[in-house]
């Protein structure tokens, strides 16, 4: 991701600048100066453009032809990839001439991390909008154009993965063969890539097209909208596997990725942080993940990095990869039993704790060290790392009063407080609507209260020309 990195340290470098203007001193003092109006520079009209396509990907290991559509996309210099690989333009049959398409050739290493990327073509004309790129284990095979009806599916092998469409009003139907008691994993990547298709699967007997009601999914927890469903079939034998868009929406852009096989699915990983620079063992959490081995994470101690991705696997082909945060401080893992005060766990400030409400009645407590006058916000994650967990947090005193806790009609989940002396507090965290399970995940974080900013770009990309300069257009939201 080093490249796509590059691209905000660029922007934000020249926001930097911009605020510098807003300000300034004279030899009498300060004057104060009015906000400019905001600038957006959009990129130069001749500047190349690619259209969406989110089935654009590869196989691990191998080296594929892509053809890449948009506007101006003539003179080309060069392809960039935020992953590890090789893009090169061929230059045979006057590739590069057609404004309206190019095709670039990608060769990717037997390591590179599978999951989503993106891709950014160069013109001598500027810099391409950036558009997924997906890598995968697993061989893409393209959706047939005949597979509109039950009775004219496509066949597939086990395992694969097939690059769709959705058309409106039409679903797309599968053929697999399994055997009696295969677990088999059916999962459709759409929301996730970029594309606009909300998706369900639904099984059908092959022999009879009766729908298998059991056999359905649709807005799977922690996919962002996606599916997945996981069947160990008792008795094996062919199934057609129904892909749409919940209320029959379909288009040129309503694409999504059908994965087929043997492999685990995860919502979420296990602890969900890791400290800077240090090596963490992070396991998987989700329906079905129990026996999913770890995986040993070391964290880049590159501030810019916000996340890791890590793919669970426990035989020869990984289920999706799910991301790790980054963090400044101390990480941990809640550790059972912590169901009173009498047993919280120890949590350093600031630091961050991952935790499950695995039981009914699960009731999490951490211990933390506080000093007087000091404000400290106790926050809980759990939408933003893609776990459907809803927390209650409570600030208990050192004489178990409380003295703080989240507003559940808040969208953040955070519990301020500032002690009136040095003292060990405790944090209580409940599952607000008494689920459990194994993918009631959540990540507490506690820390000082301090002031902070978000800033968010208006454009993906900026230009300027050599030995000149350009504005960039940001949102600045200032918290706390």
């Amino acid at each position: 991701m080093s490249r796509c990195r590059h691209d905000w340290v660029v922007a934000f470098a020249g926001f930097s600048c911009g605020l510098a203007a807003v300000a300034s001193l004279t030899s009498g003092g300060r004057v104060a100066t009015g906000q400019p109006k905001a600038l957006v520079v959009a990129p130069a009209p001749q500047a190349p453009t690619l259209a969406a396509a989110a089935t654009l990907g590869a196989k691990v290991g191998e080296t594929v032809e892509l053809t890449l559509t948009g506007t101006n996309l003539t003179d080309p210099v060069g392809a960039l990839l935020s992953c590890p690989g090789k893009v090169t333009v061929p230059t045979d049959n006057k590739n590069g001439t057609d404004a309206g398409k190019l095709r670039v050739k990608v060769e990717l290493p037997a390591d590179c991390p599978i999951g989503l990327h993106i891709i950014r073509v160069a013109t001598k004309q500027g810099v391409s909008n950036f558009r997924p790129f997906v890598v995968d284990e697993l061989a893409a095979v393209p959706e047939a154009d005949t597979n509109r009806s039950k009775d004219t599916p496509q066949a597939l092998a086990v395992p694969t993965v097939v690059t769709g469409r959705a058309d409106a009003e039409a679903s797309d139907f599968y053929k697999v063969k399994v055997n009696p008691g295969q677990t088999v994993t059916f999962e459709v990547i759409a929301r996730r890539i970029g594309s606009p298709l909300d998706p369900i699967i639904v099984l059908h007997d092959a022999k009879t097209k009766r729908e298998l009601v059991e056999l359905y999914a649709d807005d799977t927890p922690g996919l962002q909208s996606d599916c997945r469903l996981t069947h160990t079939f008792k008795d094996g034998g062919e199934f057609l596997v129904e892909v749409r868009d919940t209320t029959y929406r379909g288009g040129a852009d309503y694409a999504y990725r059908l994965r087929v096989g043997e492999f685990p699915g995860a919502t979420t990983a296990f602890p969900v942080a890791v400290q800077r620079g240090q090596t963490a063992s992070v396991g998987f959490a989700g329906p079905n993940t129990a026996d999913i081995p770890p995986v040993s994470v070391k964290a880049p101690a590159d501030p810019t990095v916000a996340a890791v991705y890590v793919a669970p696997k426990k035989s020869s082909v990984s289920g999706w990869p799910v991301p790790v945060r980054l963090s400044d401080w101390p990480e941990s893992a809640e550790q059972e039993p912590n169901d009173d005060p009498a047993k919280a766990n120890k949590l350093p400030v600031p630091g961050g704790v991952s935790g499950r409400f695995e039981k009914g009645g699960d009731a999490d407590h951490f211990a933390v060290a506080v000093k007087k006058g000091v404000k400290y916000a106790a926050s809980a994650a759990t939408f933003e790392i893609n776990s459907p967990c809803e927390v209650l947090v409570r600030v208990l005193d050192d004489k178990g009063k409380e003295v703080a806790r989240s507003n559940p009609t808040q969208s953040a989940t955070k519990a301020e407080f500032t002690p009136a002396a040095d003292a060990t507090y405790t944090l209580a965290c409940e599952q607000l609507n008494f689920v459990s399970g194994p993918n009631e995940i959540y990540y507490l974080t506690v820390a000082p209260v301090t002031p902070d900013f978000t800033i968010a770009l208006a454009l993906d990309r900026c230009e300027a020309p050599a030995g000149g300069g350009t504005a960039v257009g940001a949102t600045v939201n200032r918290l706390n």
